[in-house]
């Protein structure tokens, strides 16, 4: 039986517009990198992203700027989940998919209270849900493992 070939990632012109818009102001949170750094740190978010979520590659990059081991791999896996999120959203909106079932992964050790309530519910993949006070998606914030599962139009209405 013949091996698959990998897929390759490639996000659409409008997913990568998305996921730019948002860079920036995102790698910034990120007290930990230095001011002077901040500009190279996005530049290597940006091309773990474009890797397809190269986790180890962008934790290794990120301990150059002075950042322990395990704080980078949290900003890594963090940077990585929410593009994904994001580039995942514009894609769907791309196919006239709308709409969105949050799913809580139950894999973290401390879970947020409002994603494990919001488990099966719907939100608008344009505004995302109201949790603690603030409209976020599913896997854009830190430690954040949740994701989603897109309502087809016309399938699930």
């Amino acid at each position: 039986m013949p091996l698959l070939a990998p897929i390759k990632f490639q996000p659409t012109p409008a997913a990568v517009e998305a996921y730019r818009a948002v860079l920036a102001e995102k790698v910034a949170l990120s007290a930990e990198i230095p001011a002077q750094h901040m500009q190279d740190a996005q530049a290597a978010v940006w091309r773990a992203v474009m890797a397809g979520g190269d986790l180890a590659a962008l934790s290794k990059e990120l301990q150059k700027y002075g950042i322990v081991y395990e704080r980078a791999a949290a900003i890594a896996r963090h940077q990585c989940f929410m593009a994904k999120a994001i580039i995942d959203n514009a894609h769907r909106l791309e196919l006239g998919i709308t709409e969105a079932i949050w799913m809580h992964s139950g894999a973290g050790r401390s879970p947020r209270p409002s994603h494990v309530a919001f488990s099966g519910k719907r939100f608008s993949l344009t505004t995302g849900a109201f949790l603690d006070g603030k409209w976020v998606w599913p896997g854009t914030e830190p430690d954040c493992g949740c994701t989603s599962r897109a309502i087809i139009p016309g399938l699930e209405d």
